[in-house]
């Protein structure tokens, strides 16, 4: 994972594309590298550009379905695109988590599923 090394360096030196340049790189030399699609779509997330986001969050849940994570990140790339629908069946069977339910209960709400976003939204009040 030496790109990695390298890509966190860059960012906190500020050189955006640089990183973004290690990324890519590590992706045309191992296209089915998850960890690596997830970094590319937290990358895009971090720099507004969504649909990039959600397409990379997409990739890395293909490629290794059990990583909650990923399909978290993925539910909340869908949710910034005003898809809740999908959000929600990201979010499901992975809302122990306080922050996840949070989520999930605004996906709800957006989705216009009052009743249930509601009661999920009270879990808001287990978050630290």
């Amino acid at each position: 994972m030496d790109y990695y090394r390298r890509f966190l360096q860059c960012l906190q030196e500020n050189e955006a594309e640089q990183a973004l340049r290690y990324l890519q790189n590590e992706l045309r030399k191992h296209p089915k590298e998850a960890e690596a699609y997830f970094q590319f779509g937290k990358f895009h997330s971090r720099h507004g550009a969504r649909v990039q986001a959600l397409g990379a969050f997409q990739e890395a849940c293909r490629i290794d379905p059990g990583q909650d994570v990923y399909r978290i990140c993925l539910g909340v790339a869908h949710q910034e695109l005003q898809q809740p629908e999908q959000a929600i069946r990201c979010y499901s069977g992975r809302a122990q988590d306080p922050k996840v339910r949070f989520n999930l209960a605004t996906a709800l709400l957006l989705a216009g599923r009052y009743q249930e976003g509601w009661r999920e939204y009270e879990q808001r009040l287990s978050i630290p």
